[in-house]
């Protein structure tokens, strides 16, 4: 009810009148005299709301007028203001506010389609947030994983590979070990051999006045 008021009372300042266009006040109605006082006859009554044009002529407290049936008299001018009345501007007011409501009513049907979009879309930016969220939780999981593999198998790798080393420096160690063990026992038959040798007799050689000497 406050909001439909408010609106009436927009609508009445909006209205537009002539600066001519009188309008009788909210009374039932006044009498229009033939003269500015009360002194003169009674020409006719014009109703409240009527309109009435001012002829630009007053004297004390009244105002020359005609009326729309054409009759020209004087009115007190406080009976008098200018521009339409309520009475005339309550159902263009009413009217308009009707304008105003259809208006509201279709802004509001088209607001209420708008959000209804903008949530829909609101939604659907939401399941596509929380599926690339889904998707790159799995992916860094999955990205894990082959990390954690990596490192297990660079782990296996690397205990292998001190495993060859500790194998390969235990069959250079047996190599050595060989070959100093041949070297040895060569070396002990050279010696052994060279002791042989030393001991054996020697041949005599036969000297001249020996009978058996042929020469």
């Amino acid at each position: 009810m406050l909001i439909r008021t408010c609106l009436i009372v927009m609508a009445l300042l909006s209205s537009q009148v002539a600066a001519a266009q009188l309008t009788i006040s909210e009374d039932v109605g006044v009498y229009m005299l033939a003269g500015p006082t009360t002194q003169y006859r009674i020409i006719g009554t014009v109703t409240v709301g009527d309109s009435v044009t001012a002829l630009g002529e007053t004297s004390g407290d009244y105002t020359k007028v005609e009326d729309n049936r054409g009759r020209q008299g004087w009115i007190k001018s406080s009976d008098l203001h200018q521009g339409a009345s309520f009475r005339t501007l309550l159902p263009a007011a009413e009217q308009k506010i009707v304008e105003l409501e259809q208006k509201l009513a279709s802004n509001s049907a088209d607001l209420q389609a708008q959000l209804k979009k903008a949530n829909s879309d609101l939604s659907l930016l939401q399941a596509r947030y929380d599926n690339d969220q889904q998707n790159s939780t799995e992916m860094l999981t999955e990205q894990r994983q082959r990390v954690s593999q990596q490192a297990q198998r660079i782990n296996e790798l690397e205990q292998q590979n001190q495993e060859l080393n500790a194998a390969l420096n235990s069959v250079q160690n047996t190599e050595r070990f060989v070959m100093w063990k041949q070297g040895g026992m060569i070396a002990a038959g050279g010696l052994l051999l060279g002791l042989i040798v030393a001991y054996l007799p020697r041949p005599q050689r036969r000297r001249h006045h020996d009978k058996n000497y042929i020469r």
